[in-house]
Order: C-alpha cells, then structure tokens, then sequence
C-alpha cells in the first residue's frame, strides 16, 4: 500500500504497524491511520487531497466517512481538526520544514475541541507527542490571529466574492462587488470588500483580518456569475465560515447574489437561503432593504445593552427612560420626534450629556452613535459639543474625543488630498516664476505628507525649467536685437553655457559668440586707430564668419587698409632719407631748385650706369653666341640655357635700377634702354642660335619673349617697391625654368 505524505503529498515508506513515519522529501515526522482495508487508504487518500488543496469541508465529510467505519482512528479525529481551522501546510524557508498556518481561525480553543480530546485519547503515545506539540502551535498562531483582529474595527456587511479567474484576470464579479460597496458606502454602512479593505494589507497575512470582518459583520452578500465562482476554494471558505457562525446561533444573515445564471445552480448550501437575482429591476433598492432590516434589529439589542452601560449619575431616574427614546428615534431616523424629547429632558435636568449628545446627532442627521466617526465635520464644530464635554463621564468622554480625533485625521487627510491635487493642477499651467512661489509655498504647508515628494521633485523640475527659459528667452532678445553690442553677447553666450541641454541653447550661444566677433572685427575696420596687427586680426576673423554678407568686403578692406599703411611707412621712411640727406645752414639753396638738380643728376647717373650694363650685355650675348658656334661639346642642355643667362641678368639689372630710381622719368629712361638691348639679344639669337630659323624663333620666344613681356609689365607697375621687386624676380625665375623645361622636352621630342 501506497500512503502520501499529508504535509507534501510525496509517497511514504510505511513499516508494518508503524503509527508514525518521516517524509523522505519534506523531512516531516508525522502520524499514521488505521488502514485496515484498501478502501480506508482510498478514503485518506481523496480526504487529504482535497485538504491539500484547502478544500476543508470536501475533506471534512470524508474524514466523517472514516469515522463511520471506525470511530477509533485517533488520525481521522486530528484531521478533522486540521480542516477546521484550515490548517495548511507551508515551507518556512529559513529552516525549510513544514509549518502549519491558520486558515480558519476559531474563538474555541484547539485543546477545548472535542475532536482533539477523541484524537489524544485513542493516539499512541509517539502520535500523541505529536498531535500535543503541533496543537500547540496552532493554538499560538490563533492567539496572534485573534489579537490582531481585535483591534480591527467592527464590520457591517461582508461581501464574498471571486476576484480573479484562473488566467490571473480579474473577474466579473469583482466589478459588480465594487459597485455593491460604493452602494453600501453611501448607505452609511462599514463593508468589507477585500480588493480595498485588504489592499493596504499586502504582504501580510490575510486571515486576522477576514477572521474579525467575518465575526463582525451582520450582513454577508456572496456574489456570483457563475456556479465555480461560488464553490471557489477561498470563496467557499468564507461563506462556509460564515454559514457555521450562524448555525451557533449568532445573528447573522447571509443573501447570495447571482447573475446570469440558473439559481438551481448555486451551492447546496444555499437552498434555504433566499437570493437575489442581480439582473432584476429594483435588485439594489432589494437587497439594501434587506440589509437595513437585518442591521436596524441588530442596532436594537447592541443599544439595549448600550443602555444599561449609559450613566446614571447624571440623570435622574425619571429622565432614563425620555433618553431611551431618543436613541430609538433617532434609529428609527424619527429627529423631529428624537429632538422633542431631547428639550423634555433639559427642561427635567439641562446638566444630562445624554440629551446634548442626542441634538448633536439630530443635527447631523446620526441615526447611531458609532457613526459619529463619520462625520464630514469635528464634533467640535458643532455649539452642542462643550456642554455635551462639560457634562459627560470620562468614558463618555473618551469616545468622544476618539471620534472627533478620527474625524479630523480623516478631513485633515482630505484637505491635503485636495490640496495635492490642486497643486499637481497648478504644476500643468504654471509659466512664471511669481507662480511658481506660490505653488512652492502652498506645498510646504503639506509638512511630511508622504505625496509631497513626488511633488517637490516635480516642482524642482519646473524650477529648472522655468529658470533656463528665463535665461534662454533673454538671451534670444539680446540676439535678435539690432543694436546688441559685442560685450552683451559674450555675457549671453557665457549665460547660455549654464543651460546646454536646454532646447537649442548650445547652438544660440554659438550664434551670439561668432556675431560678437563679426562686431568686433567691423568695429576695428572701421576704426581710423586700428593697427596693422588689429586689422590682420580682424580680417582673418571675418574670413572664418561666411554667414555674414558682407563679411568678405570688410577683410578685402582691411587688407588694403594694411596695404595702405604699408605703403605710408615705405614713403615716410623715404622722406625721413631725404630729409637726412638734405643740406642745412645758411647758404642752403631753395628745397625745390635743390630737388630738381638732384633728380637731374640722378637722371644723368642712371642713364650711364643703364648704358654701361647694356654695353656689358651685348658684349656677354656675343660671347655666349661665339662659344655655342664654335664648341660643338658643349651639352646641348647648356646651349638652350647660355643665352638665357643675359637677358636675364639684364632683366635684374632694370629691376634694381627702377627701384633704386623712384623717378618716373628715370625709369622710362631705363625702360626703354633695356628694352631696345632685349630686342636686340632677340635678333643675335635669331641669328646665331638654332640649324634652322625655325629653332631660332622658338627659343628667342620662349626665353626671351615671355619673360621680357613680364619684366615690362613690372616696370610699368605704379607700385614699385621692395616687396614687389621680390616677387616679381621670383616668379621670373619660375617662368625661365619653366621654359627651359619646355624647351628641353621639345628638343628630346624631336620637333626641334
């Protein structure tokens, strides 16, 4: 025979006789049945199955079965125990063994339940070591259930419900039990709807809470669409709890609610329970009477013990029974009658709490003195309140005071709700700094409120946000302005730093940093003091900034300002020469007659020392030609380069002379001697050079031609200086090695 642990369900190793046994898998040392037949190792089988599996009065009735065959099975008695009070077996993972847990907690102690005492009686003793140790343990988890609950606060109505299908969805049923507690809420009733009571309980255990709600309430509604919903495992456990409640006699009232559905469809149990078909028209007006009918004879014998506990000192015994007529009109919700009264018994003795305490709750309509708490506002509030505390007992008292502080915890936890809500409202439209205080202001009225966190992190936010649009927007006018000066926006593009990752930011700085350099290179081209270095500086900038239309024309004009400013030292330092050249004292002739003279025999100078070097020019040109005609082994490559040797030392010579002239006269005298020398070098190479005339020509052009029209050009220049004259030599040199080049090549080729 195979027996299944009752702990894990893992099969057991079973030695004959034996009353207990270890779980190979879960480690648990547990008890043993009678299985005398197969039929009795079937019946445990199913029975522990189903309690497994916490279906407690599945396993309940089957444990029955077991007894009916043998009534002295000290283990059949033990787990009918365990089913009732919901005994589930859970690892504890610090030590990983098998702890029970309570899910059915009881006001009977386990040691008073006569199962228990019939289980110890026909137990071994190894069973009975057992049974004693773990009903020990159930006994203190009940205590702690039980002094949990004690301090929860009493309910009305308890609705009993599937919350979630076997997807994990929530179901129907929860929707049509959330809208039959806001119903009952605004009835004025204390429900328990465990997808709101429980919601602040997560992580804790359950069963504290359900076990008080299901001894408190009066009223349960087990709610429906469908016939599993309804025998749920834990739906089951509730309404089965509350059904065993009432059987003890207790005044309770369960109404199953269904929906789409056939009402012969509902739990057995339920049979001699009248139920309401959600579907029906006038089904909330139904059942609303139905639990305020139930609730009202309830309030009647709660009050009629309240009544004996209200005090006497107070009223004379002629007055004890005007105040029990009070209460029961205000039950009856009769406050005209209720306040009619309420004068009898000032008139009889005005020092009676209780008739203060009864015109309080007729002007605020209190039907029972519990809901007080609900109050929309203090009890302090109202002008009966300081007689009513003037003349009432200590305990009176207390209550009282418990009320009124739960009132204005729960309307100070409304008005900061409110206020949160108004705030996070003002969040979404505030565009002002001047706004902005005032949000941060009301929100430090809130203290710790825990929403203020995520308020004051939004709000943080908003600062930064509104504090670099501030910035941002500033700086965008200095910007577009017209008439934005350098300085301003470089001050706005170091303010435009501190926020780069604030929309285009980053790229505006930017702009104002290149249009503040383009002012101040303008400023400087435009400046009559700029120096030479300013204006390079200047231009170089504005060649960079090509967004700027007229960028390139203000560099183009300061590179002339610099060539002008050249060209203002060149002749100022000429004049300071000839000024230190000039003769002083006395006897010094006129500076006009002096000037003429001198540049007449400067005239006279330069013609001889141009007519010496021409002279010395032709004779080189004849002797380079005498040398290339009668001294066949000379290279061919110095025969193409010799007679360039003096034409281009002519070309230097007119260079220097034009220069050191500065005369115009002089150098068109020069101009022209060299000019005539280049064209006859032309001829006498024409006439000497080449095989053919062909040859000749092609070399007097290309290495005279050419460069002789660009020495031309140059001394024609207007602009002769130092710095001209050396480029111009350069680029001379550049061209006759260039056509010496051509020259070269052409002769290798085979055309000359």
């Amino acid at each position: 025979m195979v027996f299944k642990c009752k702990m894990c369900g893992s099969p057991l190793e079973l030695a004959p006789g034996a009353t207990i046994a270890t779980c190979a898998y879960c480690g648990t040392q547990q008890t043993l049945p009678n299985l005398n037949n197969e039929k009795c190792l079937v019946l445990y089988d199913r029975a522990n199955h189903f309690r497994r599996n916490n279906e407690f009065d599945k396993a309940m009735a089957i444990y029955e079965d077991i007894l009916a065959e043998d009534t002295t099975d000290a283990e059949a008695y033990w787990s009918r125990i365990l089913c009732r009070y919901g005994i589930e077996y859970v690892e504890d993972p610090d030590t990983h063994k098998q702890i029970p847990t309570v899910n059915r907690a009881q006001y009977t102690s386990v040691f008073a339940d006569e199962d228990y005492k019939a289980a110890v009686k026909y137990a071994s003793v190894q069973q009975r070591d057992i049974y004693e140790a773990e009903a020990h343990q159930i006994e203190e988890i009940q205590k702690g259930i039980i002094s949990i609950s004690q301090k929860e606060e009493p309910f009305d109505v308890f609705i009993c419900y599937k919350e979630t299908d076997q997807y994990g969805r929530r179901t129907r049923d929860s929707v049509l039990a959330q809208e039959l507690y806001f119903q009952l809420k605004e009835e004025g009733y204390k429900v328990f709807f465990s997808r709101i009571t429980l919601e602040d309980k997560l992580g804790t255990a359950y069963e504290p809470y359900i076990f008080a709600a299901l001894n408190s309430s009066k009223v349960m509604v087990a709610l429906g669409t469908k016939p599993e919903h309804f025998n749920a495992v834990w739906v089951k456990n509730e309404w089965s709890r509350f059904l065993t409640l009432m059987k003890t006699g207790q005044k309770k009232m369960l109404i199953p609610a269904y929906r789409d559905m056939d009402p012969y469809d509902l739990p057995v149990e339920f049979s001699h329970l009248q139920a309401q078909d959600m579907s029906k028209l006038g089904f909330m007006q139904d059942l609303v009477r139905g639990i305020k009918k139930m609730m009202r004879a309830s309030d009647r014998a709660a009050n009629k013990s309240a009544d004996a506990s209200l005090p006497k000192a107070a009223s004379g015994p002629n007055v004890a029974p005007l105040i029990k007529r009070i209460f029961i009109f205000l039950e009856d919700g009769d406050f005209e009658s209720a306040d009619e009264y309420c004068e009898k018994v000032l008139d009889m003795d005005p020092e009676t709490a209780e008739a203060y305490l009864g015109k309080l709750m007729i002007e605020w309509k209190v039907r029972n003195r519990q809901d007080l708490a609900e109050c929309k506002d203090p009890l302090s509030t109202n002008h009966n309140y300081p007689r009513l505390m003037r003349y009432a007992s200590e305990k009176l008292k207390a209550e009282l005071n418990e009320y009124d502080s739960a009132i204005k915890a729960r309307v100070d936890e409304q008005r900061k709700r409110q206020l949160c809500h108004q705030i996070e409202q003002k969040l979404a439209i505030v565009r002002t700094p001047e706004q902005l205080e005032t949000v941060k202001a009301e929100l430090a009225t809130l203290g710790d409120y825990p929403p203020t966190k995520q308020l004051a992190g939004r709000l943080s936010m908003l600062e930064k946000t509104l504090k670099a649009e501030a910035i941002y927007q500033s700086a965008r006018r200095v910007i577009e302005s017209n008439f934005a000066h350098s300085d301003d926006l470089i001050g706005v593009a170091a303010s435009l730093d501190t926020i780069p990752e604030y929309r285009d930011a980053k790229k505006m700085a930017q702009e104002a940093r290149e249009r503040a350099t383009y002012l101040t290179a303008k400023r400087t081209v435009e400046s009559a003091s700029a120096t030479e270095e300013e204006l390079l500086s200047a231009a170089r900038q504005l060649d960079a900034l090509v967004q700027y239309p007229d960028a390139a024309a203000l560099a183009k004009r300061a590179r002339a300002r610099i060539t002008a400013q050249q060209l203002n030292e060149q002749q100022a330092q000429g004049t300071q020469m000839a000024q230190a050249e000039a003769p002083t004292g006395s006897e010094e002739p006129s500076k006009g007659a002096a000037a003429e003279d001198g540049k007449g025999k400067r005239a006279i100078i330069y013609t001889l020392a141009s007519s010496a070097a021409v002279v010395a020019i032709v004779f080189g040109i004849l002797v380079a030609q005498f040398l290339l005609m009668y001294m066949d082994r000379i290279p061919w490559v110095a025969r193409a380069t010799l007679p360039c040797l003096p034409v281009l030392f002519t070309i230097l010579v007119g260079l220097a002379l034009s220069y050191m002239a500065r005369d115009a006269q002089v150098m068109d005298r020069v101009q022209g001697i060299f000019a005539a020398t280049f064209l006859l070098s032309l001829f006498l190479d024409m006439c000497f050079i080449g095989d053919s005339i062909i040859d000749s020509i092609f070399m007097g052009s290309t290495l005279k031609i050419i460069p002789g029209a660009l020495f031309l050009m140059t001394l024609r220049s207007p602009k002769v200086g130092r710095e001209n004259v050396k480029q111009r030599t350069a680029s001379l040199v550049v061209v006759m090695i260039v056509n010496v080049a051509c020259w070269v090549i052409a002769h290798n080729a085979g055309f000359l």
